[in-house]
């Protein structure tokens, strides 16, 4: 799958700023930063780790939710028969 950037509305860009503002003093301790040295690499990492993570739970949720929610018009297909489980005919056994 092709990743293509899509903007995000202001109200969801000013809670994920909140949120990554919570989650450095969660990853690095009440400064919110890390030890001076630490490689831009290794800081990249961490937050793609985060970030990966995130899509990955927002995703899961998503889907999670729309299953409980499942329109009629979906449950029935045009010129299809359906059978309610148990209710098909069972050919008689001859002896």
């Amino acid at each position: 799958m092709a990743f293509r950037k899509a903007t995000v509305s202001p109200e969801v860009q000013e809670r994920l700023e909140k949120v990554a503002a919570e989650l450095r003093v969660l990853l690095y301790g009440e400064d919110g930063f890390p030890e001076w040295g630490t490689k831009f690499r290794e800081i990249e990492a961490e937050g793609m780790s985060v970030g990966l993570e995130l899509a990955r739970l927002v995703m899961e949720q998503s889907v999670s939710e729309q299953a409980k929610v499942i329109p009629q018009a979906s449950l029935s297909v045009e010129e299809d028969l359906v059978l309610v489980t148990g209710a098909e005919e069972t050919p008689l056994e001859t002896v």
